[in-house]
């Protein structure tokens, strides 16, 4: 999957944590401090994955957890599931 965001004031995205909630339970920090823009992630059959990012800029500014998630799918039993899953980082 991969994200990106713009802070809007400039000084740009230093880092990204991407969380995964499976199946509806609270959120897990999946990916901390990421500065890369994809990273591949396998989940299990049958369960559904949902994600966001949460962005960082360069002066220390981090951004608000989002109500929903950005993202979420389903791999279904014996499927391969490739998905350009995108996140928004504002």
């Amino acid at each position: 999957m991969s994200w990106s965001g713009d802070d809007g004031a400039g000084s740009g995205i230093a880092a990204y944590d991407v969380y995964v909630l499976t199946d509806g339970a609270p959120a897990v920090l999946w990916q901390e401090g990421i500065t890369e823009m994809t990273a591949s992630f396998a989940g299990e059959a049958d369960q559904t994955h949902a994600f966001y990012s949460v962005a960082r800029d360069t002066v220390g500014h981090v951004e608000d957890a989002p109500g929903e998630p950005d993202a979420s799918t389903t791999a279904a039993e014996g499927h391969a599931l490739f998905l350009p899953l995108v996140l928004r980082g504002d």
